[in-house]
C-alpha cells in the first residue's frame, strides 16, 4: 500500500547547524526520515530561528509529493533569504513574537488608512462649511447690496457655528487650531 502523506516545513526555533536541527525532530539520526530531512535541506548548513526547513515522508513517493516540495521549496528560499543579514538575537526575538508584530503592522495599516480617511472627510466638512459661507455672504451682496439683514446673521451665525463645532471637536481640536492657525472666533452679541 502506497503512503501519501504531504510533505510539510518545519520553523527552526533555536539556533544551531542542520545536523542540530534534526537531532532536535528525529529520535533517531539515522532514520530515512532524517536522511531525507538532511538531503533535502542539505543548501542550508547553519539555521537561524524562523528559517524554513522542509520535512517529508520517506515512504510517500516523490512523483506524488514533487510540486507540494517544489512550492516548499520556493517558500524557504525566500523566507530564509529574508534572515541573511539578521542576526541570531533578532531572528530569535522576531520569531517569537511573530504574532505581535503581525498584528501590530496588519493592524496599523488599517489604522492609519482609517485614521486618512477620517481626516479627509474632517476637512472636507470644513471646506464645504467654509464655501457655504462664502456664498452666503455672496448671495446677501448681491441680492441685497449690503450684509445688514437679519436673515443674512440668522444664516451666517448657524454656519459659523457648525464650524466651530467642526474646529473644536475633542480629538483634533489643538491640533487644527495650531496646524491651520485659526483664531478664537468671538461672536458680538449685538447683531
Amino acid at each position: 500500500m502506497i503512503r501519501s502523506i504531504a510533505p510539510g516545513y518545519y520553523v527552526v526555533e533555536r539556533a544551531g547547524t542542520l545536523d542540530y536541527q534534526a537531532r532536535e525532530l528525529f529520535n533517531d539520526v539515522r532514520s530515512p526520515a532524517s536522511l531525507l530531512f538532511m538531503k533535502l535541506n542539505a543548501d542550508t548548513q547553519y539555521l537561524k530561528p524562523g528559517q524554513i526547513l522542509i520535512v517529508a515522508d520517506p515512504d510517500t513517493p516523490y512523483q506524488l509529493t514533487m510540486q507540494i516540495l517544489n512550492t516548499l521549496r520556493l517558500a524557504k528560499n525566500k523566507t530564509n533569504a529574508a534572515l541573511i543579514g539578521v542576526s541570531n538575537d533578532d531572528a530569535s526575538f522576531m520569531h517569537k513574537h511573530y504574532g505581535v508584530i503581525a498584528a501590530l503592522t496588519n493592524g496599523g495599516g488599517n489604522l492609519l488608512s482609517t485614521a486618512r480617511d477620517l481626516g479627509e472627510k474632517y476637512f472636507n466638512a470644513i471646506e464645504q462649511t467654509l464655501k457655504k459661507i462664502e456664498a452666503t455672504y455672496q448671495n446677501q451682496f448681491l441680492t441685497r447690496g449690503t450684509l445688514i439683514s437679519q436673515q443674512f446673521f440668522v444664516e451666517r451665525n448657524q454656519l459659523l457655528n457648525q464650524l466651530n463645532g467642526l474646529v473644536n471637536k475633542p480629538l483634533l481640536k489643538s491640533l487644527s487650531r495650531y496646524t491651520i492657525k485659526f483664531k478664537q472666533y468671538e461672536t458680538s452679541s449685538g447683531r
